[in-house]
């Protein structure tokens, strides 16, 4: 179960339904246009001809951006960094190396939101991670809130970290560092939920000595991502920390668990 519409998963519903293993055939044999997209409207009339029921999903975990972000491929930073010191200790935990082709803020989004996933399962929460197969950035969005407003969960939460600019990449010098958590503006719930998230990570910023220069650490922000969820859906973005600064990657990396919890900690409060 890995959530994505693959050659197996088409097969298998092609076998059920006991027509061509095509998505065109597969949408007449349910009853839709036949448009060859596997989208909400074809999903739910093939759950619906199965008998399929969706199970209860309490929280959504998106991982932020796929591994197509090319300008922040590992390889794109300074010969050698991955290879000693506080290179090699980032490099080893994440587990990547300079010809990795991915992104340091899919990699790094993906161990968070696993750190999350684990807090929440921890406490019996019902949860979908959603992690995108390359694809480009629109398209990566258009998915993401697609599934979210199918699945209608009782929180939001996509994982980001952030960066301050290309200069400091091949270096990791940037110098600004902390998190910070965007709601859609008029959007009470997802500012309660974006609120105490973020209070859980300053504590725990505090509490281990990471660095934290921001000066708001909640703030409206009108990314498509959260704002195209339904407005019913209690839904944040959030920004871990600065993957371009040195000090702030290396307590992400140092704190992944405890980063997990935190950030499950403040949706339990607002479930």
């Amino acid at each position: 179960m890995d959530g994505i519409w693959g050659p197996q998963t088409r097969a298998a519903v092609a076998r059920a339904l006991g027509c061509a293993d095509d998505v065109r055939a597969i949408q007449a044999a349910v009853g839709v246009a036949q448009d060859g997209k596997v989208g909400p409207l074809t999903l739910a009339a093939i759950a619906a001809r199965l008998g399929i029921t969706r199970a209860r999903t309490d929280v959504f975990l998106d991982v932020g951006h796929t591994a197509d972000r090319a300008r922040e491929w590992p390889g794109s930073f300074a010969s050698g960094l991955w290879a000693t010191g506080d290179g090699k200790e980032i490099s080893d935990t994440l587990g990547f190396t300079a010809s990795t082709q991915d992104s340091v803020e899919h990699i790094l989004n993906t161990a968070i939101a696993r750190a999350v996933d684990a807090a929440l399962a921890a406490r019996g929460v019902a949860r979908l991670v959603f992690d995108k197969p390359r694809m480009a950035n629109n398209a990566e969005i258009t998915a993401v809130y697609t599934e979210a407003n199918s699945v209608r969960p009782r929180a939001f939460v996509s994982i980001h970290c952030n960066a301050a600019g290309t200069a400091a990449w091949a270096r990791l010098g940037g110098k600004a560092s902390g998190t910070v958590a965007y709601y859609v503006e008029g959007r009470a719930n997802g500012k309660r939920l974006a609120t105490g998230i973020a209070a859980k990570l300053r504590e725990l910023r505090r509490d281990t000595g990471g660095p934290d220069n921001r000066a708001d650490h909640v703030a409206a922000g009108s990314y498509a991502v959260i704002r195209k969820v339904e407005a019913a859906i209690p839904a944040c973005l959030v920004e871990v920390g600065f993957y371009d600064c040195r000090e702030d990657l290396l307590w992400m990396v140092r704190h992944l668990r405890d980063i997990g919890q935190a950030i499950a900690a403040g949706i339990i409060d607002n479930l």
